[in-house]
């Protein structure tokens, strides 16, 4: 049982603390109302506060992933960059070598044909060019 002092002295019964016969009969008494209201919204304050922290907490997870995916595709982007260019060169390089080669091979088909048909231009008995002796070297048969 709580005892209240009051201001003379005398200690009373606290309202909520009375029996229930005093006031009425067969009534339960309860701690007022807006002490309970005021405990449920401190417990539902403190629910939605764990609730925003766990929130808050799984974003910055997810934020970490996504920026992890980020730079990992940034990454690959460059790779891929760096290839492309790679291969635009090694194009160019192709390319210049197919002419280099088709350029030789023409030459050495007018050498062919003017040993074939025997002009020689100018000189008919001048020297053969290297780069056909070269390849009549290797057609060399020996009897």
């Amino acid at each position: 049982m709580r005892l209240r002092s009051r201001r003379d002295g005398r200690n009373e019964r606290s309202s909520w603390d009375q029996p229930a016969d005093h006031h009425c009969r067969g009534a339960v008494h309860r701690r007022p109302v807006h002490l309970a209201v005021t405990r449920y919204a401190l417990i539902a304050a403190l629910v939605a506060l764990c609730a925003a922290l766990g929130g808050l907490w799984w974003q910055s997870g997810r934020m970490g992933s996504l920026q992890a995916d980020n730079d990992r595709l940034t990454r690959s982007n460059a790779a891929l960059t760096m290839t492309a260019t790679q291969n635009a060169l090694a194009r160019d390089v192709a390319k210049a070598s197919a002419d280099r080669q088709a350029s030789i091979a023409a030459a050495a088909r007018a050498d062919v044909e003017a040993i074939l048909t025997g002009e020689f231009g100018e000189c008919s008995d001048a020297l053969l060019p290297d780069n056909l002796r070269t390849i009549l070297d290797g057609l060399r048969l020996d009897y």
